[in-house]
Order: C-alpha cells, then sequence, then structure tokens
C-alpha cells in the first residue's frame, strides 16, 4: 500500500471535522459532542449564552483532548460540529433523548414541538453524515491490514440531576475489554495512585444494545462482528 494511501486527510464539513492521522496506526478517535455551535438557522434554540457553555449543549474539553491524543499518537480523529441539544450523534435513532427538550433542568424553548419532518432533517443533516464519516475512516484503517480500537472521548460534571459524581476518571466499555483492560491495570498498578484508581476508574461496562454510547456501537466491530 501507498504511503499517500496510509494517511487519512484532514477535512472539515458542515457536520464533522477529520483530524489527520495514520489509517495504520490502529487507533480511531471519536469525539461526539465537541462542539456547542449551532447551524445559523436555529440561533440558540431559544437558550441564553450562559446555558451554552454548560455540559449540556457539549462536553467541555473533550475537544481540545481529542486534538492533543490526536497530535501525539498520529491517529485520525473524527469530531461533530454542532451542539449535542441539535441532535445527539451519541443516541440511536429511536431514543427519546436523542433531541432533548429538557436538559439537566433547563428547557430547550427550539425543540419544543419536534415535527417528524424536523427530526428527520436533523438526522439526515446532521445525524447520519457524522457516522458515515466514522465508516469511511474506519474502512481506510481496516484497508490497511491494521484493526483500530475506536476510543471515544467525554467529558462528564461533578453532578447530574442533583446527584454526585466523584469520578476523576472513567473508563466506559462494551463486552470487548482488549482496551479498558489494559488501561485500568495500567492505573491499578501503580501504587501512587491506587487510591485515585479506586475511587475513580473502576469498571463501568454499558451494554452492548444500550442506546447512549452509539458514537462507539453505531459501527460495526472492527475485529469483524456487527453491533446491530
Amino acid at each position: 500500500m501507498k504511503t499517500s494511501e496510509r494517511k487519512i486527510e484532514a477535512r472539515s464539513t458542515d457536520t464533522y471535522t477529520i483530524l489527520p492521522g495514520r489509517a495504520d496506526r490502529g487507533l480511531l478517535l471519536l469525539c461526539d459532542h465537541a462542539g456547542n455551535a449551532f447551524p445559523p438557522e436555529y440561533g440558540t434554540l431559544g437558550l441564553p449564552d450562559s446555558q451554552l457553555k454548560r455540559h449540556i449543549a457539549y462536553d467541555i474539553g473533550a475537544a481540545e483532548v481529542t486534538r492533543r491524543l490526536s497530535a501525539a499518537l498520529e491517529a485520525p480523529a473524527v469530531m461533530t460540529r454542532y451542539s449535542r441539544l441539535l441532535i445527539d450523534p451519541n443516541r440511536g435513532e429511536d431514543d427519546p433523548t436523542l433531541i432533548m427538550r429538557l436538559s439537566d433542568g433547563a428547557i430547550v424553548p427550539g425543540n419544543r414541538v419536534i415535527t417528524p419532518e424536523e427530526r428527520e432533517k436533523r438526522l439526515r443533516l446532521y445525524y447520519w453524515p457524522y457516522h458515515d464519516a466514522i465508516d469511511n475512516v474506519l474502512d481506510r484503517c481496516l484497508a490497511t491490514g491494521s484493526t483500530p480500537a475506536i476510543l471515544s472521548i467525554h467529558s462528564f460534571t461533578e453532578s447530574w440531576k442533583g446527584i454526585s459524581r466523584p469520578w476523576h476518571v472513567g473508563v466506559l466499555y462494551g463486552e470487548d475489554d482488549r482496551l479498558a483492560g489494559p488501561l485500568r491495570r495500567e492505573r491499578s498498578d501503580r501504587r501512587s495512585q491506587r487510591a485515585l484508581y479506586r475511587a475513580a476508574c473502576r469498571r463501568y461496562p454499558v451494554a452492548a444494545r444500550d442506546s447512549a454510547g452509539t458514537g462507539t456501537r453505531h459501527h460495526r466491530d472492527p475485529a469483524g462482528s456487527d453491533p446491530r
């Protein structure tokens, strides 16, 4: 395979951004909640700027972590451009939280009434193009003969709906723990970090067909199986 075919080029569209990297690197990064912007026709969905700075609009800091990891590891990444409040790419099509009307106490006026036509429009313009981009990059990676691990970067708040979340970091995964297992063991093996590990990085497996976490489940398992 030519060197040029092993390189994933940078690309930016209205729906997603691709960060460049090596297709044969063995790693594909995703960032489902990278930004808090909206297409011009939607304004801010009726929300004040103060709400758009909260976690309800995007995963604070996740985009920068993804960019830095991508650059440091020479790994390609696919990131969304618009707020999760427009439509959440980390949810299944039939998930009631796909388009949020109320998020952590904040009413979203622009989502108060969503017609079937509007829902289909958002799926067509802002949901499927992102997932199609992931599939395309994944195909490029597999074509090199290297099976990539898929790592989706998120951030979470200290509390959600009044419930404390004391963890500093979490590792979520499905039935395949080939990446999560070594990450957890690496942290637990460092004696100086064991107390932090016990409080912060316990095992949190996610049901393989749970709608939340669609960013990593929407796409066929690089090892060969299809999660759908």
